[in-house]
């Protein structure tokens, strides 16, 4: 039979595992992975449990990615993309990654704009 104590630790690993095992994950996605850039213009951001940009190129075809760029931090912030940056011109790295839940569970593999530069 477990203690309380005993019932306590496990609790404490299980939530330390939490938080160091999708960061570890998330690093290891990076791993050995070539990037590419992309060029397009920037149509929707979407959050959830993860920020999603779309973006439209040249072509018309729309990508989206988790978007992990400084210029996405504060729109992840607040849930939200000001609504003047619907059509600027951008230039994105994009590379593999793991989209996580709120919970830590890993959802997938998917892309990510890791740096997203506004063209002038």
């Amino acid at each position: 039979m477990r203690t309380g104590a005993q019932d306590m630790g496990s609790l404490v690993r299980l939530g330390v595992a939490g938080l160091v095992l999708p960061l570890v994950m998330q690093a290891a996605a990076f791993a050995g992975t070539a990037d590419a850039s992309l060029d397009g213009r920037i149509q929707r951001f979407d959050c959830g449990d993860n920020c999603w940009l779309t973006i439209k190129d040249a072509k018309g075809a729309e990508h989206s990615a988790l978007c992990a760029s400084d210029i996405c931090r504060p729109w992840a912030e607040h849930q939200a993309m000001p609504a003047q940056f619907v059509g600027v011109k951008v230039s994105v790295r994009v590379r593999k990654s793991k989209a996580v839940d709120g919970e830590g569970n890993v959802m997938g593999d998917a892309d990510e704009f890791y740096k997203v530069t506004v063209v002038k």
